[in-house]
């Protein structure tokens, strides 16, 4: 199982809970990859927090990537730039860019989730050849569909 987080240095303690939530109700699976997608400004001290609390578990690796922020230089968002909005939300739009073809799905999660079972289910569940599964974020958007 390949899950994805993209944490920033202000949700290293969200983000440790999430993989503690993730990996102790996913003890059934025999391989959790962690893909811990970051830009420069990650410190080391909160690599080694989340490297310390992966290897808690004997089914569960880890591996940093470090985002180029110059792929987003000039992006928008509607009336948002890059200013508003932190870096590392837009990283998960360059996963296919970054994995090597070995890792042919991923499951990206928030950092801020807590993980109440096991995802084997959902980590299972059949894309018919979708490039992506996804669902909306009601919380804080309005969306006219």
């Amino acid at each position: 199982m390949n899950i994805v987080v993209c944490p920033n240095n202000y949700f290293i303690m969200p983000c440790t809970v999430l993989l503690c939530s993730l990996l102790e109700n996913n003890r059934d699976v025999s391989r959790i990859k962690i893909h811990v997608l970051v830009d420069a400004s990650f410190e080391e001290e909160n690599k080694r927090i989340i490297k310390e609390q992966i290897l808690l578990y004997e089914n569960a690796s880890v591996q940093f990537y470090c985002m180029k922020e110059d792929w987003l230089k000039g992006i928008t968002i509607g009336k948002a730039s890059l200013v508003e909005i932190p870096i590392v939300t837009f990283f998960r739009l360059f996963m296919s860019k970054i994995f090597p073809e070995e890792v042919e799905k991923v499951l990206y999660l928030d950092s801020d989730m807590i993980v109440r079972k096991s995802l084997k289910g959902l980590y299972q569940t059949n894309l018919e050849n979708k490039a992506v599964a996804a669902v909306i974020d009601t919380f804080n958007y309005k969306i006219d569909i």
